[in-house]
């Protein structure tokens, strides 16, 4: 049964491979993605039970991984037919083997290494011809992609011909003036910089294409895509596989030609400005299956492949974003409901607010919090939030501050001014009854915080407490024992949240939207992780002391013990928020009383609606 459906598979690829998709009609695209798709239901990806099943499931999965090299015609094609060659040849043969060749294709480590090269490096690329030379105002070139293709892209392409040509250039010059402030505020020179990545969504086309063609003659563009999971629940299924071929020995392996790579290619990274991000969110939420994984979760190998995502996530700061800015920005997708164009013209007009109106009006904020040495916040509503932030010694008030002045740069829309709090005095209780941790829903989570460390976690997203242990483990915390808040802000994009409640749509916001509609903490790194080191300045020439945690010091001596390569933001609503107030030795100043704005000049964020 394995053998003739990876007969299958390859020859639908072969097919696919030949044929110029650009010569085909939409029915035609259509379906080859409808036969695409019906592989994922194939019996091979839902047995489990025995070592063999496990080994099938695993090659079916990765085997279908590998469409959309067909459907791009991009260099990898070669390398892939030869694996599969490889297996069908075993079975055919002697498939005792099977599991050798498996490995030996998992532990050649350069091809990997080297599509991460080439992915953040090569600016001709089968992205741009598909951007660049494709009839964007049609729904067929969503099928050159060989991703899966949905309503959400459909009905994106929808919108987007209906965008005026004038918008369009609003929306990318938005993208880019927030990138370019953001290597100003970071001090990166672009005069000395060639090219940057451009992460889009498939159905953005339009918006990609307009940046790129706004930034010629600036920066070269590396486009690059977010793909979209063609089977949400067989994803999560296979979360465990690393379980079948990482070991100590391919970890050190791994990092270690890795880094040969990185430090051969440095004069390339020494050109890279940094990435762009442009994002959606409103999807219709996953709720995944707990006990049909392939491979059980096993502790050791867990920690082992969190070890490598610290190591890794070092490396690629150090050679490949250092000395470089970003840009996040988001937009809803279809799924989010009825109101979708609505909703996306709305957040247009989110993510272009007055910068230098909330400039001033953030500064009022951190002249008071530059002067105390705890933040108070509580909650109200049922919310049980009774917490303590210890602030960082500010030695220097004339030259130095504590919290950032978060404008629409590397983070848009505009809202929140924050900081990294000391660890040590800061005690107490988080509480939000409701929220999305990386699309991971939570039910009244509650968080105990002692020195600024996770001392207990829980939720009641099931009814027992193993599960919710489990659950906590794997979506907040990351296999880690505990970890420390890393950041410390005040949102202050009331818009945004008046909009999620027009819509009735603030569980879909993305985290960049969410955390500006209230007090955020941030639980892993700080925002400034592996560039402590590195000078920052608010608009008002005031430099940003507050870069660290007693945590992240130890890059100084041990960056492994620095380091958890994540950060998760935990926002309090308004509607949940009681009081924030700073204290100093002298007084207690209020800057938001029963979730209204008090402090003097800030009151303009009491907009209708919060």
């Amino acid at each position: 049964m394995i053998k003739n459906f990876i007969k299958e598979v390859k020859d639908f690829y072969i097919q696919v491979y030949k044929i110029n998709l650009k010569e085909l009609s939409l029915q035609e695209l259509q379906d080859l993605d409808k036969k695409f798709k019906s592989f994922y239901n194939s019996p091979i990806l839902k047995k489990r039970d025995t070592e063999e099943e496990k080994l099938y499931n695993l090659l079916s999965y990765d085997i279908l991984s590998f469409y959309f090299h067909f459907c791009r015609k991009d260099e990898y094609v070669n390398r892939y037919l030869e694996f599969i060659d490889e297996v069908i040849h075993c079975l055919d043969s002697n498939p005792n083997f099977l599991k050798d060749i498996m490995l030996k294709f998992y532990n050649n480590v350069e091809f990997p290494i080297n599509r991460i090269i080439s992915n953040t490096t090569k600016v001709d690329n089968p992205l741009y011809d598909i951007v660049f030379n494709s009839d964007l105002n049609t729904y067929n070139y969503l099928y050159y992609y060989g991703e899966n293709i949905t309503n959400n892209q459909i009905k994106i392409v929808d919108y987007f011909n209906k965008v005026s040509p004038d918008t369009l250039i609003s929306m990318a010059n938005c993208v880019i003036d927030s990138f370019l402030r953001g290597l100003e505020h970071s001090k990166v020179d672009i005069a000395k910089k060639e090219y940057a990545i451009l992460n889009y969504p498939i159905g953005f086309e339009k918006l990609a294409k307009q940046i790129c063609t706004l930034l010629e003659g600036k920066l070269k563009i590396v486009l690059r895509l977010g793909g979209n999971k063609f089977d949400k629940q067989i994803s999560y299924n296979h979360r465990y596989d690393y379980n079948f071929y990482q070991t100590k020995e391919y970890v050190d392996t791994y990092l270690g030609v890795f880094k040969k790579e990185l430090i051969k290619n440095k004069q390339t990274y020494e050109k890279y400005a940094g990435p762009i991000f442009i994002e959606t969110f409103g999807e219709d939420r996953f709720i995944p299956k707990n006990g049909e994984e392939v491979f059980e979760k096993d502790k050791k190998k867990a920690e082992l492949s969190s070890l490598f995502d610290t190591e890794f996530s070092i490396l690629y700061e150090e050679y490949i974003r250092k000395n470089t800015s970003f840009t996040i920005i988001s937009y809803p997708c279809p799924e989010i409901g009825k109101d979708f164009e609505e909703i996306f013209n709305e957040t247009i007009k989110i993510n272009t607010l007055d910068n230098n109106k909330y400039q001033e009006i953030h500064q009022k904020m951190i002249d008071v919090l530059d002067t105390a040495k705890y933040v108070k916040i509580t909650g109200r509503n049922g919310n049980k939030t009774n917490l303590t932030v210890a602030l960082a010694n500010l030695e220097d008030p004339k030259t130095q501050t504590l919290f950032e002045n978060c404008l629409a740069d590397v983070n848009v829309p505009v809202g929140e001014v924050f900081t990294s709090p000391k660890l040590k005095g800061t005690n107490g209780t988080l509480n939000v009854s409701e929220i999305y941790l990386h699309g991971w829903k939570f039910i009244d989570l509650l968080i105990e915080i002692k020195d600024g460390m996770i001392e207990k976690c829980t939720c009641k997203n099931f009814a027992s407490e193993k599960e919710n242990q489990e659950y906590i483990n794997e979506h907040l915390l990351y296999d880690n024992k505990t970890l420390p808040m890393g950041e410390f802000a005040i949102g202050t994009n009331t818009h945004a949240y008046v909009m999620g409640n027009k819509y009735n749509i603030n569980d879909k916001l993305d985290i960049l939207i969410a955390e500006k509609t209230g007090p955020h903490f941030a639980f892993g790194d700080t925002c400034y992780s592996m560039d402590e080191d590195t000078k920052v300045y608010n608009p008002d020439g005031k430099e940003i002391i507050a870069k660290e945690n007693e945590i992240s010091s130890q890059r100084k001596t041990d960056k492994s013990k620095a380091y958890f390569g994540c950060h998760t933001d935990v926002t309090i609503p308004y509607y949940e928020l009681g009081d924030i107030i700073a204290i100093s030795d002298k007084e207690e100043i209020s800057i938001i009383n029963n979730g209204t704005f008090v402090l003097k000049g800030t009151e303009e964020l009491n907009i209708e609606g919060i």
